[in-house]
C-alpha cells in the first residue's frame, strides 16, 4: 500500500497572524490594571493598543516596586500593595488596601488568570510556533510579558500577611501614609513617601515619553512601508487623474491660506470668522485624500527606516499623513458625539460630562485617535505589506483554532 506523501506545511497567512496578534492586544487592553504610565486608567483600553507602551508600563510598575522597597524599607508584599493602590483610579478616596471594598472584577485575580490560560495563552503558543514572522512575534510577546508582569505584581499584593496591621492609604501622590505606632513614625513615613512620590512621577513621565518616542518611530516606519505599495496599473491610471485634480484643489487652498497668513503678517492680525477655518479644513481634507492614494514604487528603491530617508520632505509628508488621518477621525466623530452623548460615553470620550475641562476632553480624543491610528495602520500593513513567503504555520496549532 503506497504511503501518502507528507503534507507540506501551510504558510502563515496574514489573516491568521493578524487575529492572533489582535487576541493578545485585546487581553492587554482589557486588563483592569489601573493607570498606564501615570495616565488615567479609563484610557488604558486605548493606550494599551501599543505593545511598546505596554512594555513601558510594565517596566515602570516594576521600577515603582523597587523604589517603594528602597525608600520605604518594606518587603515586596507591602511594596506591591502600595504600587497597586497608587495605580488604581480610586486612590483619590484615600481608602486603604485592607479596608477597601471589593472592586468587582478588578479585585478577582484568579478569574483573570483562568481566562488568560484559556484564551490568551493558546494565542501566545500559536504565535510562538509560527516561523518567519520575527517582528510579529516581538509585538505579540510584548503584550504577553507585560500582561504577566502586571498580574504577578497584582497577585503578590493580594497575598499579604494577615498578621501585618499596617494600614496604607494613599492619595495619587503617595503622601498620605499612616502608621499605628505614633505620629512621629507617621511623619517619617510621610517624608519617605514624598521622596517616593517624586521618584514615581519621574519614572512615569520618563517611561511614558520613551514609549511614545519608540512608538512614533514604529508608526513612521509602518507608514513609510505603506507608501511604497505597488499599485495596480488600472488603479494607478485612475489615481493619477484624481491626484492631478486634487493637486490643483490643494494648490488653490494652499494659496488661499498663505494669502491669509501674509495679510496677517502685514496687518498684524489674522482674519476672524470662518474663512480661515474653512480653508484649513479643506486643505487638510485634500492632503488626506491625496496622501492616501497608492503610488508605484520604483524597482530599485528599498524601503528603509525613517532615520535614513533621502530627504526631510518625505519624513514631513509621512507625519502630515498621520495628522490628516487623526484630524479626519476627529472631524467625523466630534459632531456625532456632541449630538448623541451616549456614543461619547460609550467611546470614553466624555470624561467628566459637561463639567469636563478642555484638557480632559482633549486627552480623551487624543487617546481615542491614538488607538484608531494603531488599528488602522495594523490592518493596512498586514493586508498590503505582509508577505507569507517563507513563513510556516504548523498543523498541530490547529487545536487552538
Amino acid at each position: 500500500m503506497p504511503v501518502p506523501p507528507p503534507s507540506q506545511p501551510s504558510p502563515a497567512t496574514w489573516h491568521v497572524v493578524f487575529w492572533v496578534l489582535m487576541a493578545l492586544a485585546i487581553s492587554s487592553m482589557a486588563q483592569p490594571a489601573g493607570k498606564i504610565c501615570g495616565r488615567p486608567g479609563r484610557y488604558r483600553v486605548y493606550l494599551a493598543s501599543s505593545p511598546i507602551l505596554c512594555v513601558a508600563d510594565a517596566v515602570s510598575m516594576l521600577a515603582h516596586l523597587a523604589a517603594a522597597m528602597y525608600y520605604m524599607g518594606i518587603g515586596p508584599k507591602k511594596a506591591s500593595q502600595l504600587v497597586v493602590l497608587a495605580r488604581s483610579d480610586d486612590a483619590r478616596e484615600g481608602v486603604g488596601i485592607e479596608s477597601r471594598p471589593s472592586a468587582g472584577f478588578q479585585s478577582h485575580t484568579w478569574p483573570r488568570i483562568f481566562f488568560f490560560i484559556m484564551s490568551t495563552l493558546p494565542a501566545a503558543i500559536k504565535l510562538a510556533s509560527l516561523s518567519g514572522v520575527p517582528w510579529t512575534k516581538t509585538w505579540g510577546m510584548m503584550f504577553v510579558t507585560s500582561f504577566i508582569a502586571i498580574e504577578l505584581v497584582t497577585l503578590l499584593s493580594r497575598t499579604s500577611d494577615p498578621a501585618d496591621k499596617t494600614s496604607i492609604s494613599a492619595s495619587p501622590d503617595l503622601r498620605s501614609i499612616e502608621h499605628e505606632k505614633g505620629d512621629q513614625r507617621g511623619q517619617v513615613l510621610r517624608a519617605k513617601a514624598a521622596r517616593l512620590s517624586r521618584t514615581v512621577e519621574f519614572l512615569d513621565l520618563f517611561f511614558f515619553r520613551l514609549g511614545l518616542l519608540a512608538h512614533a518611530g514604529l508608526i513612521a516606519w509602518t507608514m513609510a512601508m505603506l507608501r511604497g505599495v505597488t499599485a495596480n496599473p488600472y488603479l494607478h491610471d485612475l489615481c493619477l487623474i484624481v491626484k492631478v485634480a486634487l493637486g490643483l484643489l490643494v494648490t488653490l487652498f494652499s494659496v488661499t491660506v498663505w494669502w491669509y497668513l501674509l495679510r496677517g503678517c502685514i496687518t498684524g492680525s489674522l482674519p476672524k470668522g470662518d474663512s480661515m477655518k474653512r480653508a484649513l479644513i479643506w486643505l487638510l481634507k485634500g492632503y488626506y485624500v491625496l496622501l492616501f492614494l497608492p503610488e508605484e514604487k520604483p524597482p530599485n528603491r528599498k524601503t528603509r527606516l525613517p532615520l535614513y530617508f533621502d530627504s526631510m520632505n518625505q519624513y514631513v509628508v509621512i507625519w502630515l499623513h498621520l495628522f490628516a488621518f487623526l484630524f479626519m477621525c476627529w472631524w467625523i466623530l466630534h459632531p456625532i458625539c456632541k449630538r448623541w452623548p451616549t456614543i461619547a460615553r460609550a467611546l470614553l470620550l466624555d470624561p467628566g460630562g459637561r463639567d469636563a475641562s478642555q484638557g480632559e476632553e482633549a486627552r480623551a480624543w487624543i487617546s481615542f485617535c491614538f488607538f484608531m491610528s494603531n488599528l488602522g495602520l495594523c490592518v493596512l500593513w498586514y493586508a498590503f505589506r505582509y508577505d507569507s513567503t517563507g513563513t510556516v504555520n504548523p498543523s498541530w496549532t490547529d487545536v487552538f483554532a
